[in-house]
């Protein structure tokens, strides 16, 4: 059973969420109610600036992340805040052992996958998909080789579709 029953104290921790699905998970396990940036700012940039307005200067967050993620707690640090973050996870590139298959978009979740992308060099083409506008910038270094690129307006399913129905209307 995943939930804060051996850390009954954080159940009084203020959270922050990027988005709904996982601010319903914090509530599911036992957090308290998320504080979650607006439609449109539900990336980095908008975690750290809704966080920012609702805490003191000075305030300790826990950050988890990964071993390649900087910018965020950069943000949080020239607000003032206490940054306290452990690695958990690390981004290594797996190597494909065959080319992927032809599509006419790929979906970017992260600037890891963008940077993974570009490693190979592969001809301009399809169109991009990025999760949100952290991962949309790191494509601005290679945008010629897609046919275009967009950030969802929000990381969800129904942006997702939406953002698909937008490049290809007739499919």
């Amino acid at each position: 059973k995943h939930s804060i029953d051996a850390h009954p104290a954080l159940g009084d921790v203020p959270v922050c969420c990027v988005g709904e699905a996982t601010a319903q998970r914090a509530t599911a396990l036992g957090l308290r109610e998320s504080v979650i940036p607006p439609p449109g700012a539900q990336d980095a940039a908008g975690l750290a600036a809704t966080l920012i307005a609702n805490v003191e200067p000075g305030t300790r967050v826990l950050w988890p992340r990964g071993d390649s993620a900087r910018d965020f707690g950069a943000r949080l640090e020239a607000a003032g805040l206490t940054v306290e973050d452990p690695i958990v996870y690390a981004t290594r590139p797996v190597v494909l052992l065959e080319e992927p298959p032809d599509a006419d978009a790929v979906f970017f979740a992260s600037p890891s996958a963008v940077h993974a992308w570009n490693a190979e060099e592969r001809s301009a083409g399809p169109a991009a998909i990025a999760i949100g506008w952290t991962t949309y910038e790191a494509l601005d270094e290679v945008v010629h080789r897609f046919s275009m690129a967009i950030p969802l307006a929000t990381p969800s399913p129904q942006s997702f579709t939406a953002c698909l129905r937008s490049f290809f209307p007739s499919e």
